[in-house]
């Protein structure tokens, strides 16, 4: 899939293989892991017991991936988890996991200066975002916003005999949620290309749900035990 801001290659699954600038003066691929962007692991329940083997397990979610491209160019992607048992589903904190493998690993100097990037990333809740630079500083850069739903933190899955060098595989991870029978619940974010750090700020200050706190000089309270009468 070609359009005039993304070069995706995707998988019969709709996991991306590669993603890239068409643009881009180095060709990188930016969506490089072990495990494919997009995959998705969601928790397991157990049903009845059948005579004395062990317990079989089933998905109760229904997970979709949608991705389109909007007017604006940016790249839309859109989880849906849409219940499909007669009773209740309720996710923990972090059950919900969505690989999306920011190429931020280290080779050679002369391969990381235009084929890897350095992903900042902060879940904040509604509020969440990634920044994700080419180590060499050229542009175009990628980001990322959330537009739809909420996210709990980030884990990292790595290869430990590349040590340091490789960050390995991010997995963006979801906030508590209760899913009712047939309802679908949605994780969507936007991805976009920019140049520099401003014009990233601005793309996430035109978003509704971004919140950003801007000042000179911070002073930060600890937080005390409230009074008890």
């Amino acid at each position: 899939m070609t359009t005039q801001k993304f070069i995706l290659k995707e998988d019969m699954d709709g996991h991306l293989l590669s993603l890239s600038h068409p643009d881009g003066p180095y060709g990188m691929n930016w969506a490089e892991g072990s495990t494919a962007w997009g995959t998705v692991c969601i928790p397991e329940w157990p049903r009845a017991y059948e005579g004395w083997g062990e317990p079989k397990f089933r998905h109760p979610l229904k997970v979709t991936i949608q991705r389109e491209v909007l007017e604006n160019g940016f790249l839309q992607e859109r989880y849906s988890f849409t219940n499909t048992t007669d009773f209740e589903v309720y996710i923990q904190k972090g059950e919900i996991q969505i690989y999306t493998p920011f190429n931020d690993s280290y080779e050679s100097a002369a391969e990381c200066k235009v084929h890897r990037c350095n992903a900042h990333i902060w879940c904040g809740d509604g509020a969440s975002y990634v920044m994700s630079w080419r180590m060499g500083g050229a542009g175009p850069h990628l980001g990322l916003v959330l537009t739809e739903g909420r996210l709990a933190g980030y884990g990292i899955e790595r290869d430990i005999k590349r040590g340091s060098n490789d960050r390995g595989d991010i997995i963006l991870l979801s906030m508590p949620m209760r899913i009712r029978p047939k309802e679908t619940k949605n994780i969507a974010w936007e991805l976009f290309w920019f140049q520099e750090e401003r014009e990233f700020f601005e793309i996430l200050e035109s978003k509704p749900n971004y919140i950003g706190i801007k000042g000179k000089r911070y002073v930060y309270f600890e937080p005390r035990c409230p009074l008890r009468l």
